[in-house]
């Protein structure tokens, strides 16, 4: 579980250092109003970390209630790695979809590192005999156990390479 806690956190702090090197426009150009900016891009990782962390925290305050993984939770979860692996564009579930294109490169890098803390700081204190428990529930798929949720979070963030990469290649060729 380590190693996607630090992939997750290189494939953010590559983007982030990206960044750095935009102007505040650049940041927040978006190509029209049905697209996202790099910002927003970021900003939907970031707070799909945020609500993932909170969830996984409040499923955990109920660990006595936790159920055992079943083969359909392995299979969920490796249908939801497919599909997001396909390249394929997904509706945002609504808790995560509207993004506000105002916020700061210090203000997502700040958000960043508190959820990626938060996430490091639950995974590090999960007791290992819980590990094939279900703690996550997808919006799509449903329960899974810390490790597919953590399969899910790297899979999304690589899902959303392509992007920011088209995004930076629009705003080169600009």
């Amino acid at each position: 579980m380590k190693k996607q806690l630090e992939e997750m956190d290189n494939y953010m702090q590559r983007w982030l250092s990206q960044a750095t090197e935009l102007t505040d426009i650049e940041f927040h150009w978006s190509k029209d109003q049905d697209s996202w900016s790099i910002q927003q891009v970021l900003m939907h990782v970031v707070k799909i970390q945020q609500i993932s962390v909170d969830a996984l925290q409040k499923a955990y305050a109920k660990h006595s209630e936790l159920k055992n993984t079943e083969i359909k939770n392995t299979i969920s979860s490796a249908i939801l790695k497919f599909a997001l692996r396909s390249g394929k564009k997904f509706k945002a579930p609504q808790i995560a979809a509207h993004i506000d294109n105002h916020v700061s490169l210090a203000t997502v890098r700040q958000q960043w590192e508190n959820a990626n803390q938060a996430l490091n700081q639950f995974v590090e204190a999960y007791p290992i005999e819980n590990k094939n428990k279900l703690i996550f529930k997808h919006p799509f798929v449903g329960w899974l156990s810390l490790e597919q949720a953590l399969d899910f979070l790297l899979e999304h963030l690589k899902h959303h390479r392509k992007q920011i990469e088209s995004l930076y290649s629009q705003l080169k060729s600009k």
